[in-house]
């Protein structure tokens, strides 16, 4: 009944008949399904040997989307910790250099530990999916369980490009404020010196001025 009404609905429609052209089979028992459909891409309450686990199947799209979910909120972090990582601070002294670029050393174990957990989650789900055999003791990968390990390795892969950008611009970053320090403390000697100059330049103006009197 119900598929004689969506055939009926799909032919009103003249304009988009060319859409739903189709030939209806109609099969009396299940096992009449296999004249049609192979029986590797049927399962077992259908006469095939297709392994599916329906709690299995949701416990493993629920772990994907939480995977997929994570990895979105790492990149984002990650985007803010190269923000941090980048933003400038001036610096007009020693003192200030010094602590900018202790700030930036602080930063390094938390650029090195952010993906950590999000990695390791990607690849225990990877494990699960290539290592878990079925009850019969056999493989129980899937076109869609293998359509989801490309996608959480593309992921992964994503990751750890981002990982190793953030990891260059922490080093890039720090040879920066590094050599800004070394200005700094160069420019605070010239400064010494040149007070130390100016002192010495005015005794002898003194000096000589006092003897020219004499004279």
């Amino acid at each position: 009944q119900f598929w004689h009404r969506r055939q009926s609905s799909f032919s009103r429609h003249s304009r988009e008949k060319s859409r739903f052209e189709f030939s209806t089979i109609m099969l009396s028992s299940a096992e009449k399904l296999l004249r049609h459909i192979e029986e590797s891409q049927l399962t077992s309450d259908l006469g095939g040997f297709l392994p599916y686990n329906h709690s299995e199947w949701i416990s493993f799209r629920l772990n994907l989307e939480q995977f997929m979910n994570e990895v979105d909120v790492l990149l984002e972090q990650m985007l803010l910790l190269e923000q941090r990582m980048t933003k400038d601070y001036v610096a007009d002294d020693v003192e200030g250099a010094e602590q900018v670029l202790q700030y930036h050393c602080n930063l390094k174990e938390e650029v090195k530990m952010c993906p950590q957990g999000v990695l390791k989650k990607g690849r225990d789900l990877i494990s699960s999916i290539e290592q878990k055999p079925d009850d019969s003791g056999t493989s129980s990968i899937t076109p869609d369980k293998i359509n989801a390990t490309a996608t959480i390795r593309h992921l992964l892969e994503g990751v750890q490009r981002k990982h190793r950008q953030l990891e260059d611009l922490w080093s890039s970053h720090k040879s920066q404020l590094e050599q800004n320090l070394q200005l700094k403390i160069f420019e605070r000697s010239v400064y010494k010196v040149r007070g130390g100059w100016g002192y010495c330049y005015i005794i002898r103006r003194f000096v000589v001025g006092e003897k020219l009197a004499k004279g």
